[in-house]
């Protein structure tokens, strides 16, 4: 865990950050230099805890899933293994150029402008509307900066947020750089206030001016999606007895999995009956004829991996 990365006063001034539990701040600046230049790490609640809290009673897992819950990681799967990747992290930190490439592969989810980190071209015309209006881009040019800065610690954002360190007015003029129609971010706002008061929540964190309910919009969901993003967030709610109301942060990242539901894992051999392998086995063309459990599950593996060299 020998990586420098930035934080600025404004983390402290996170709304949203501030609905979770002082032990999940705590971990989340660890996780940054934990993560590798892509904000990506391996999903092993213990070796976090014996990084981040090894002199602490705490466990790690629990606080991992406040972070998740609330937007600022994302927990997913790749072959069988889980990973952590830091929401906007390349957007936010500023990595030495001699760190090595990740080698943890990305999420599947959000792509360009999401968790996976792909930063924003340039307008290669002045006549872009952001650049026509004054405001400054956020991008990874950094030639409009003092000699020896970079832009993470220009104090445009708070690592690792939607947010910038300016004020945020109603008109969202701060929030620089997004590609967005701001009556979008208006409609999915009154959508989820009217959704939480259906339920008997207050509201917090998801007026049209919130940067994660931009976010959200700059990612276009239909109503469909939304409404199947949001009953996730509610049956997450309720199953974990968490009485919080729903974040635009959380949908971003159940959104991701409206889209791109993950696939289950096959059952394990072991675990089948003897029946589901009997049928298994007719299913790939393995003989079960005369043979143990055990050289049935070694035949019908084997036939696996034929079919499956034969696929490929």
């Amino acid at each position: 865990m020998a990586r420098a990365r930035n934080i600025k006063p404004g983390f402290y001034a996170n709304e949203d950050l501030a609905e979770c539990s002082i032990w999940a701040r705590f971990i989340f600046p660890g996780l940054w230099m934990m993560a590798d230049r892509e904000g990506r790490l391996e999903y092993r609640p213990k070796k976090i805890k014996g990084e981040l809290l090894r002199y602490d009673t705490v466990e790690a897992e629990p606080l991992l899933d406040e972070l998740r819950k609330h937007g600022f990681i994302e927990v997913y799967e790749v072959e069988g293994k889980d990973y952590i990747q830091i929401v906007k992290f390349s957007l936010h930190q500023n990595p030495h150029h001699r760190e090595a490439e990740s080698t943890i592969p990305p999420p599947k989810s959000l792509g360009p402008d999401g968790v996976g980190n792909t930063p924003k071209p340039r307008a290669s015309t002045a006549c872009n509307g952001v650049e026509a209006s004054g405001k400054p881009q956020i991008d990874d040019d950094e030639s409009d900066l003092p000699r020896g800065a970079s832009r993470a610690d220009s104090g445009f954002l708070i690592p690792d947020s939607g947010f910038s360190d300016s004020p945020i007015d109603g008109s969202g003029a701060s929030d620089v750089g997004r590609e967005f129609e701001p009556s979008a971010a208006a409609g999915i706002a009154m959508t989820l206030i009217g959704w939480e008061r259906a339920r008997g929540k207050v509201p917090r964190g998801i007026s049209a001016s919130n940067a994660q309910v931009m976010d959200l919009a700059a990612m276009q969901p239909t109503p469909e999606e939304l409404r199947k993003a949001y009953d996730l967030a509610v049956a997450d709610r309720l199953a974990t007895d968490d009485a919080n109301p729903v974040n635009a942060g959380f949908l971003i990242a159940l959104l991701a999995k409206v889209r791109n539901p993950p696939k289950a894992r096959p059952k394990s051999l072991r675990t089948m009956t003897d029946r589901e392998l009997m049928t298994e086995a007719e299913r790939v063309g393995a003989s079960s004829y005369n043979c143990s459990r055990d050289v049935l599950i070694e035949r019908i593996e084997t036939k696996r991996k034929q079919l499956e060299a034969q696929a490929a």
